[in-house]
C-alpha cells in the first residue's frame, strides 16, 4: 500500500474521530507490507482540527527502536469561501520509523499530539514481525534488513611505526538501522601486517541512515602495506536472499622511527671533566685538577677491569649510564618536549644496549617491557619502562597534543626511573 493511499485513508476513516474530551483527531496506519526484524518500516500519524502545526511524541516502542523521521507535512483537505473570504482545513502528516528488534506481535502504544492546550492521540495498533530465515545465512550478517552500501578508508595514509591511525568501514542504506554486530577484523591479525587492532564505539546517523564502525590501527613494523577486504552480508527483503559486499583494500605506509643517535649522549670522561670544572670553579684550581687526574685514574682502572672480564657493559656500567641519565633529565623545564621524550627513549636504548646486549634501533613499550624484565629481572621496571615509551610516543607521534603530556613532568617521572636503575642491586625486583 502506498503513502498516498494509506493517507487518504487516515484521512477519511470513520474510526479516526477525536475521542471525548479531546479537541485534535489523531491516526496511526503501519505501512503494509511484510514486516521482518531489523527491517525499518513507516507509521503515519495524520493530526486533523489543529490549527497550526501540531507537536508529536515519539512513543516507547517494546522491543523496538523508533523516531520522529519526518515531521508535519501540511496536506489541504477542504478549501471553503464565501465572499473574498477563504477558509480551508488542513491535515498535518507526521512519519514515525520503527526498527523491531523481535519476532512475534509488536504492539504500538497511543502516539499523542498537542497544540498549545489542545491534545489527541491515536488508538493503539498491532504489527506482526517475523523472523529472518536461517537458511543461507552467512557469518559476515550484522542483523540489517535492506539495501545498503560500503565503503572503507584510512586516515593518514602515512603513518610512522607505532604512530596510531584510523581505520573506518562504513554501511549506508536502510539495512544500517537494524545491524547489532560489527564487522570481524580477524584477518588483520597477521603477523606480515604487524598490525594492534583497537575497535571504537559505533556512529549511528539514522537519517539518512548510514553505520560507521571505527578502529585505531597500531602498525609496529615498517613497509607497505595493503588493509584486506571485510565483507559485510544484510538481508533483502525483495530476493529474499542474504547478500554480502566486500570492502575495497587500502593501502598504508608505514615509515620507520628515526634511530637514536648515541653520539647526543655524553660519555663520562666528558661528564667527569664538566664536574671538575665546575670543581675547581668553586675550590680552586689545584683542587680541580686533583679531581680530575683521580677520575682520569678511575676510569682507566674501570675500563680495565671491565675488558679484562670480556667486553664493557654489565650491571656496574648500566648503573653508570643510568645514573647519568638521570642527571641529564634533573632539568627539562624549557625544553622542547620531543627533544625530551627522544632523549628518555635513546637512554633507555642505550641502557638496555649495556645491560642486556640489546642490538641499538626503534623500541616500542612491548619491547621495552621485555628488554627491562630481562635486565633486571623485574616486573615493575618492565611495566614502568614500557608506560613511560607509551608517553614519549604519544609526545613524538600524536597530531593532537595531550594535556598530560608535559615535557618536565615526563622528564622528572624518566629522572626518577633512571635513578632507580642506577642503584646496586641483587636479585630480582618484583
Amino acid at each position: 500500500m502506498n503513502n498516498g493511499l494509506v493517507l487518504a485513508i487516515l484521512i477519511g476513516c470513520p474510526s479516526a474521530m477525536a475521542a471525548e474530551g479531546e479537541t485534535i483527531r489523531v491516526e496511526a496506519r503501519a505501512a503494509g507490507g511484510v514486516h521482518r526484524v531489523g527491517q525499518g518500516f513507516e507509521v503515519l500519524l495524520a493530526v486533523t482540527g489543529a490549527d497550526r502545526r501540531p507537536e508529536v511524541e515519539t512513543p516507547t516502542i517494546e522491543g523496538a527502536d523508533a523516531w520522529i523521521s519526518r515531521n508535519n507535512e501540511l496536506r489541504p483537505i477542504s478549501v471553503t469561501g464565501i465572499g473574498g473570504v477563504m477558509g480551508g482545513s488542513n491535515v498535518f502528516v507526521s512519519r514515525l520509523r520503527v526498527v523491531p528488534r523481535r519476532a512475534g506481535t509488536l504492539r504500538i502504544p497511543s502516539i499523542r499530539a498537542t497544540v498549545g492546550r489542545a491534545r489527541g492521540r491515536s488508538r493503539p495498533i498491532e504489527v506482526e514481525v517475523r523472523p529472518l530465515p536461517s537458511e543461507g545465512r552467512p557469518l559476515e550478517f550484522l542483523g540489517g534488513v535492506g539495501p545498503f552500501t560500503l565503503k572503507a578508508g584510512v586516515d593518514p595514509h602515512s603513518v610512522r611505526v607505532g604512530q596510531e591511525l584510523r581505520f573506518w568501514i562504513a554501511v549506508e542504506g536502510p539495512a544500517a538501522w537494524g545491524m547489532t554486530g560489527r564487522p570481524d577484523l580477524k584477518r588483520f591479525d597477521r603477523p606480515e601486517l604487524g598490525l594492534r587492532v583497537v575497535p571504537g564505539p559505533v556512529e549511528l546517523v539514522r537519517e539518512p541512515p548510514s553505520r560507521t564502525f571505527p578502529y585505531t590501527l597500531r602498525p609496529t613494523r615498517a613497509g607497505e602495506v595493503v588493509l584486506p577486504t571485510i565483507a559485510v552480508a544484510a538481508y533483502d527483503p525483495t530476493s529474499r536472499h542474504y547478500l554480502t559486499r566486500v570492502t575495497p583494500a587500502v593501502p598504508v605506509r608505514v615509515v620507520d622511527v628515526p634511530s637514536f643517535d648515541p653520539v647526543t649522549i655524553p660519555d663520562l670522561a666528558r661528564s667527569a671533566e664538566v664536574d671538575g670544572q665546575t670543581l675547581s670553579g668553586q675550590a680552586g684550581f689545584a683542587v680541580g685538577l686533583i679531581l680530575l687526574l683521580a677520575s682520569a685514574i678511575g676510569i682507566f682502572w674501570v675500563r680495565r677491569r671491565a675488558r679484562s672480564a670480556g667486553g664493557l657493559g654489565g650491571p656496574a656500567e648500566a648503573r653508570r649510564l643510568a645514573r647519568r641519565l638521570a642527571r641529564r633529565l634533573a632539568a627539562p623545564e624549557g625544553r622542547d618536549g620531543s627533544a625530551v621524550a627522544m632523549e628518555i627513549v635513546g637512554g633507555l636504548i642505550e641502557y638496555l644496549r649495556v645491560a642486556d646486549g640489546r642490538p641499538p634501533g626503534a623500541i616500542t613499550p612491548d619491547e621495552a617491557r621485555e628488554g627491562m624484565r630481562r635486565a633486571r629481572d623485574s616486573q615493575s621496571l618492565g611495566d614502568e619502562a614500557a608506560r613511560i615509551v607509551g608517553r614519549c610516543e604519544g609526545m613524538l607521534y600524536r597530531e593532537a597534543p595531550d594535556p598530560d603530556q608535559d615535557a618536565a613532568r615526563l622528564g622528572e617521572e624518566a629522572r626518577a626511573f633512571f635513578s632507580r636503575l642506577g642503584r646496586r642491586w641483587s636479585g630480582p625486583l618484583v
